[in-house]
């Protein structure tokens, strides 16, 4: 099984937990009893519109990360980013360029 698989149903689990607690809230609190339902839908759509994105991940530091630590980053963010292409190249795992 690979890592996304875990990470995506860790997420699905983490969003029904946000909605039982919203929901939970919504219904002792407030008396309204449906602010599970339109906390859960609300949720998953914006996971599920999240997911459609794709990952940024570019081989060079953005400018307000080098802005923000230094041109020093620079060599640190390369080889980071060459260490997980080769981790990934080795795994058989792709990532988006």
């Amino acid at each position: 099984m690979d890592q996304t698989n875990d990470g995506l149903s860790l997420w699905r689990i983490f969003i029904i937990f946000i909605a039982i607690f919203i929901g939970g809230f919504g219904g002792v609190v407030l008396g309204r009893p449906h602010t599970l339902l339109y906390a859960f839908a609300s949720l998953r759509l914006l996971t599920d519109i999240v997911l459609q994105f794709s990952e940024y991940n570019p081989d060079e530091p953005p400018g307000w990360v080098v802005r923000l630590f230094g041109a020093g980053i620079g060599p640190s963010w390369r080889r980071d980013s060459a260490r997980e292409r080769s981790v990934a190249a080795e795994n058989e795992i792709s990532l988006p360029k």
